[in-house]
């Protein structure tokens, strides 16, 4: 049980329904539990199933936490496979995917350090934070 709804429930809303909040509310059960590799296969799920873009973000945390869980860092075919849904979910604008490529690319992590592509992918994740602002403000 998780300080929302039982586990079973969202399992079930995620796989049947594609439940963005059902799906949210597992990721924090999971982390509570620190059972993080099970979200991903809610995660891929919530991707191929529905196309949900923090889904994509998801994918990319999950293979970076079990691959660094014992002070390891991504293989090559792991971290390749983990751009490749960070990537993909920066394309459909998830602020989240973007703000880990953001910091790839200014650190140098799994990516060749890139000032010019950090400052390109904090400028998206810019005009995302403003179109959501203006979006959610009320104006009378």
């Amino acid at each position: 049980m998780n300080h929302t709804r039982p586990i079973e429930v969202l399992k079930e809303l995620v796989l049947i329904e594609g439940d963005s909040v059902a799906y949210n509310e597992l990721m924090i059960a999971y982390f509570v539990r620190k059972n993080i590799e099970e979200y991903l296969i809610y995660s891929l799920f919530m991707i191929h199933q529905y196309n949900y873009p923090r889904a994509y973000s998801n994918v990319y945390s999950c293979l970076e936490r079990a691959s660094e869980s014992n002070g390891n860092v991504m293989d090559e075919r792991t971290k390749e496979m983990a751009l490749k849904y960070l990537r993909r979910g920066a394309e459909l604008n998830d602020y989240n995917s973007l703000s880990y490529l953001w910091s790839l690319y200014l650190e140098g992590k799994y990516v060749p350090k890139d000032t010019i592509m950090s400052q390109k992918i904090k400028n998206r994740m810019d005009e995302i934070s403003l179109l959501k602002v203006y979006t959610t403000t009320r104006w009378d």
